[in-house]
């Protein structure tokens, strides 16, 4: 019992002496050769925690990377390679935008900014509603002929 005691007071004043404790040896470094891209909306909202993916340059159908954008619609990554970078930015509902960002030897290229499909979706939509009322008035036209009420 005595030696259980002089053990537990061993320990006790040990830790009391204890300045610092490291759990794993974890450190960072700072990668200056990180590329990213910033993805907002035509309203210029960011478009904030959406689904990433960096494709690697030459094979779209390799990815490299997956990840989120940020509460800022920003993302980044570190090549391992040279290549035109392709990070493609989707909300999973239905707006999706795409950058290109060239590794070269001498350091990283990229576009100022880039546009989704916003204005082809805005075509597309109006081209339907046409088409929607192409076949409404069809429709209606036909009635007509055969002496139908159009109502």
């Amino acid at each position: 019992m005595i030696r259980f005691l002089t053990m537990a007071l061993a320990v006790a004043a040990a830790c009391l002496f204890v300045s610092e404790c490291h759990a794993h040896g974890a450190r960072y470094e700072v990668v200056e050769e990180a590329a990213g891209a910033r993805a907002y909306y035509d309203n210029g909202s960011p478009m904030v925690f959406c689904d990433v993916e960096v494709l690697r340059p030459g094979d779209d159908s390799q990815v490299f990377h997956t990840g989120s954008t940020d509460c800022n619609g920003a993302f980044g990554f570190v090549p391992d390679t040279t290549g035109t970078w392709r990070v493609v930015v989707d909300d999973g509902m239905g707006h999706m935008v795409t950058a290109e960002i060239d590794i070269g030897p001498e350091g990283i290229r990229g576009e100022g900014a880039g546009e989704g499909p916003g204005v082809r979706g805005v075509i597309v939509g109006v081209a339907v509603i046409f088409g929607l009322f192409g076949l409404v008035a069809l429709l209606y036209s036909r009635r007509k002929e055969r002496g139908q009420p159009c109502t």
